[in-house]
């Protein structure tokens, strides 16, 4: 084999290497959820145990959905104002939470987040919440070992000014699962993308560039 043929070779090898290091990513990194962290706070034991206790009546026959969003909620809501500016839009609640799923048939849950706006008094002007998707779990939870860990965010929100809001939690909805710790995280502005996400973005000419090399110096003999 030619030096050339070798160095393709190698190079080629280099790429598959780099493509399935983007493809997998880093285990354990935690999802960010736009570009700025601006605020992280712990529901404190007293809300987790109300959380634990909430037990929603269930709806009414013909129920519409936007009835179950305003039915009755178990609601946090943090003491520290943030300050929010119109220049860092949009921004989302976050929360990860962590438990143990105690249902035979898994855990649903309900969550809602948002923002206590308060006027120009400093007087609440009253929350307003939008639900979080995806913060469910099956019987035995994602490794089988009864574990509950998940994150998820609300619907993004533009301020049109600057002012102070204080962040809400809500939980609308929990069956099967003893809820331990809930972590609230707030971002502003649009996630810069990653390196592997990048690259992730040109994986398919990536391939494309490695087939032509095998093949021009291995397949073409």
């Amino acid at each position: 084999m030619s030096r050339r043929a070798a160095a393709a070779r190698a190079f080629a090898l280099a790429l598959v290497a780099v493509v399935a290091l983007a493809s997998c990513g880093k285990r354990g990194d935690p999802e960010r959820f736009g570009r700025d962290l601006e605020m992280r706070a712990s529901i404190p034991a007293h809300a987790i145990k109300r959380f634990n206790a909430f037990a929603p009546k269930p709806p009414k026959p013909g129920t519409s959905g936007i009835d179950l969003l305003l039915s009755e909620t178990e609601t946090w809501r943090s003491s520290t104002p943030l300050r929010v500016r119109a220049d860092s839009n949009p921004y989302v609640v976050a929360i990860r939470v962590t438990g143990q799923v105690t249902g035979e048939d898994g855990a649903v849950t309900l969550w809602l987040a948002g923002y206590d706006r308060l006027d120009k008094h400093g007087d609440s002007s009253g929350a307003m919440t939008r639900p979080i998707a995806g913060l469910n779990a099956p019987k035995g939870g994602a490794n089988g070992d009864g574990r509950f860990e998940r994150a998820g965010a609300s619907g993004p929100v533009s301020f049109r000014e600057d002012g102070d809001v204080h962040p809400v939690v809500e939980i609308q909805r929990r069956s099967g699962l003893t809820i331990e710790r809930v972590d609230v995280e707030v971002w502003s502005g649009l996630p810069n993308p990653t390196w592997r996400e990048m690259l992730f973005g040109w994986q398919g000419a990536l391939v494309g560039v490695v087939m032509l090399v095998l093949w021009w110096f291995g397949f073409r003999r």
